[in-house]
């Protein structure tokens, strides 16, 4: 866990603040990560290990519009660009794209059937999070992910929708 949670102020650098690795930023409307309502200063994405926006969250960062797999992957060029390290475009029933310096791989989303896709982009994220604690590679944490977030779809709600660590072990094993 980073020492200090950052909330920038219309995305500027605080004066005294002076940027290291492993800082957390706390966006406006106490969303961590998450939330991207105006463009972030390139120092910021800098910064960045892991960004996992949606189609609309690369949109806003790149100016690109996102709507299949090509177009995530020019948005994920871009943000690589900027000094993201690696990028995880999440595209809902489509899948994810992983990019990093190295490879850019697209995923598809476990199929299932859908019910209230409410809470997914919250259980991927959360659970890539859970993987990356654990000590997974980046692309063994986006595996557990995308089995997460396809089990959160089948249920109604946010809270409730979240499967146990067993549930998710059992579906990636079927």
């Amino acid at each position: 866990m980073p020492e200090k949670v950052y909330n920038p102020k219309n995305f500027h650098m605080p004066a005294e603040w002076e940027p290291h690795e492993g800082t957390w930023l706390q966006w406006p409307g106490d969303k961590v990560y998450r939330g991207y309502e105006r463009k972030l200063e390139r120092i910021w994405l800098q910064m960045v290990d892991v960004l996992t926006p949606n189609e609309t969250e690369a949109q806003i960062l790149t100016d690109t519009d996102v709507t299949e797999e090509d177009s995530a992957r020019i948005a994920a060029k871009k943000l690589l660009e900027c000094g993201v390290k690696s990028v995880i475009v999440t595209m809902g029933a489509k899948g994810f794209l992983l990019a990093t310096d190295s490879k850019m791989e697209f995923v598809p989303a476990v199929k299932v059937n859908a019910v209230d896709a409410t809470a997914a982009g919250d259980a991927f994220t959360g659970s890539l999070a859970v993987g990356l604690a654990r000590g997974n590679t980046l692309a063994e944490a986006a595996s557990f992910a995308n089995y997460v977030a396809a089990l959160s779809v089948t249920k109604m709600g946010a809270q409730s929708s979240m499967p146990t660590r067993e549930a998710v072990e059992d579906f990636m094993k079927k």
